[in-house]
C-alpha cells in the first residue's frame, strides 16, 4: 500500500470483514447445526421440517457458502442481514409449529439474535436493518402470542429495552474497532514515511523494490540513485533550517514529476526512485527535466543540483546487484564532475550532463 495513503471507510470495512470472517463462519454453521438438530429433537412439534422451512434451511446455507467464498464486503453485509432474517424465519414456524405453548419461546430466540449480531455487524446501519427485519418477522408468523403471558406495555418495553441495548453495544464496538484500525494505519504511515519530506522512507522504498510488479510488455524496471551535490556545503553556508529546505523542495519534485514512478528518501542527502518505463531514453529524459526543476527552484534563494545513477532490472538480476550498480554509476557520475546522470553497464562511454 501507498505509504502516502489514508485508509478509508471501505478499507475499514475490509478489515472488520477480515477479523470477523472466521468466528462468523463457525457460528453461522453452528447455527445450521442446530437448526437441523432443533427440528430433529424438538418434542414439541406438531409436525417435523416441512417444505416451507426445508426450502429455508437450504436458503440460509446457500446464503452461508456465498459470504464465506466471495471477498467483497457488500456482499458480506447483505449476506449478513439476509442469514439473520431467515434464521428468524425458520425459528419463527418451528415456533408456530409447536400449537401456542411454543410461542413466548420466541422472544428469547429473538433476542439472542439481536444480541449475536450486535457484535458481528459492521455497521451500524445493517444491525438496525437486522434488528428491525427479524423482529417484524417473527411477530408476524407468531403474531401476538409471545405477548400473551403479560401486558402489552411491559412487553413493548421488553422489546425497547433490548432493542436500545443491541444498539449500544454495535455502537460501542464499532467505536473501538474504527479507532484501532484507523489508529493502526497511522502507526502504519508513520512508519513507512520520512518525517522531514513526507515521502517513503529507505524501509517503505526497499520493500516496493522486492515486492514490484513483473513489467509490462516492452518496460523495464529501473532504479535511480539520486545524491543531492555538495549538501554539506549547503548546510555550512545556509545552516540545517535552509538545508532541510533543500530536502523538501527536492523531495516536492521529485514526487510530482516521477509520477507514476515510486520515490522515497533512503537518508541524508540520498533518494531512491523505483520506475517503470519502456527505455532508457525516458529515463534520462525525466531525470533532465528533473535537474532542470530543480535549477529553478531554489529554496530560500539556494541553488542546487543532483548527480544519480541508473540501473536497470535485467532478466534473472538479483536486487542487491541492481543496487550495487547504481550505486557505482551515482559515484562515477560524483567523479566526472556531478550534475551528471550515469546509466551502470555502460561507465565509460555514457555520462550524460543534464
Amino acid at each position: 500500500m501507498n505509504s502516502n495513503y489514508k485508509a478509508t471507510e471501505a478499507d475499514y470495512y475490509h478489515y472488520m470483514r477480515g477479523r470477523l470472517f472466521r468466528p462468523v463462519v463457525f457460528l453461522e454453521s453452528a447455527g445450521i447445526v442446530f437448526i437441523i438438530a432443533s427440528f430433529v429433537m424438538n418434542p414439541y412439534l406438531a409436525t417435523g421440517l416441512g417444505n416451507t422451512e426445508a426450502m429455508l434451511l437450504a436458503a440460509i446455507i446457500l446464503v452461508g457458502l456465498v459470504k464465506a467464498l466471495s471477498p467483497s464486503v457488500l456482499v458480506w453485509r447483505a449476506g449478513t442481514i439476509a442469514y439473520s432474517v431467515l434464521l428468524t424465519l425458520i425459528f419463527a414456524l418451528e415456533v408456530k409449529s409447536m400449537a401456542g405453548p411454543g410461542d413466548p419461546f420466541i422472544v428469547p430466540i429473538i433476542i439472542t439474535i439481536w444480541f449475536y449480531n450486535s457484535f458481528v455487524t459492521p455497521s451500524r446501519h445493517d444491525c438496525l436493518a437486522i434488528l428491525s427485519l427479524t423482529g417484524a418477522s417473527a411477530f408476524y408468523i407468531c403474531g401476538l402470542g409471545p405477548a400473551a403471558s403479560m401486558s402489552p406495555t411491559l412487553f413493548a418495553l421488553l422489546v425497547f429495552g433490548v432493542f436500545v441495548v443491541a444498539i449500544t453495544l454495535n455502537q460501542t464496538m464499532q467505536n473501538n474497532m474504527y479507532s484501532m484500525f484507523f489508529m493502526q494505519d497511522e502507526f502504519r504511515r508513520l512508519a513507512e514515511i520520512d518525517p522531514l519530506t513526507r515521502i517513503p522512507n529507505r524501509r517503505s522504498l526497499f520493500a516496493r523494490l522486492d515486492e514490484r510488479a513483473p513489467a509490462s510488455k516492452g518496460q523495464h524496471w529501473y532504479w535511480v540513485l539520486i545524491d543531492l551535490d555538495d549538501f554539506k556545503q549547503i548546510n555550512d553556508s545556509h545552516g540545517h533550517a535552509v538545508g532541510d529546505q533543500v530536502l523538501v523542495c527536492f523531495a516536492d519534485l521529485l514526487e510530482r514529476m516521477s509520477k507514476p514512478g515510486c520515490p522515497g528518501r533512503i537518508g541524508g542527502e540520498e533518494f531512491g526512485l523505483l520506475l517503470c518505463r519502456s527505455s532508457a531514453t525516458e529515463v534520462s529524459q525525466l531525470l533532465e527535466q528533473l535537474q532542470a526543476a530543480a535549477a529553478d527552484a531554489r529554496p530560500d534563494g539556494v541553488a542546487f543540483s543532483f548527480s544519480a545513477g541508473v540501473a536497470v532490472f535485467s532478466e534473472g538480476m538479483a536486487t542487491n546487484e541492481v543496487l550495487r550498480a547504481a550505486d557505482q554509476a551515482m559515484y562515477a557520475a560524483k567523479r566526472m564532475g556531478k550534475r551528471r546522470v550515469v546509466f551502470a553497464g555502460d561507465l565509460a562511454e555514457t555520462a550524460l550532463t543534464v
